[in-house]
């Protein structure tokens, strides 16, 4: 019995720690896919296209902004964002590079990638999932960069 223990503990561990490996490595063409997903999505906002937009999110997918506050459901940022969509006062987000990782299940994959935006550079992290053979965005986080050497007088700015 012991054993088997042993046997089971050790095959969760490796499962636990199996390395992310780059979509690029194994799966070229769905990178291509990937990538145009999320060049059309970040081109839809900077042409304030709403619908098609708010189609490449999960329905229960999350946006999280740079502000602490914006932890948006799709539906909550469908209503703060459509003010802006329809005044045509959107971001717009160039990518610079975009790194592309999968597990062991082929329905999900995530990214990070650096942006040019009217914010100065900017990174986004996020997880696609496969619905029904076609790719949402379930989670993306926006964050903004900062390099180390300015770091403590940001510290000091926030804290004023």
């Amino acid at each position: 019995m012991n054993r088997l223990i042993i046997v089971l503990l050790l095959f969760i561990g490796a499962a636990c720690t199996q390395r992310q490996e780059p979509v690029a490595g194994s799966l070229p063409e769905l990178e291509d896919t990937l990538n145009v997903l999320l060049n059309k999505w970040h081109h839809d906002a900077a042409q304030a296209n709403t619908e098609a937009y708010f189609d490449r999110i999960a329905d229960d997918g999350i946006f999280l902004g740079t502000d602490p506050s914006e932890h948006w459901v799709k539906d909550s940022f469908y209503v703060w964002a459509a003010p802006y969509f329809e005044a045509s006062r959107t971001w717009s987000f160039k990518p610079i590079e975009r790194h592309w990782y999968k597990g062991i299940n082929d329905d999900f994959v995530w990214f990070d990638e650096l942006l040019e935006t009217q914010m100065g550079v900017c990174r986004g992290t996020g997880v696609l999932q496969r619905v029904n053979s076609q790719w949402k965005i379930n989670h993306y986080a926006l964050s903004l960069t900062l390099p180390n050497s300015k770091l403590r007088e940001y510290i000091e700015l926030v804290r004023k």
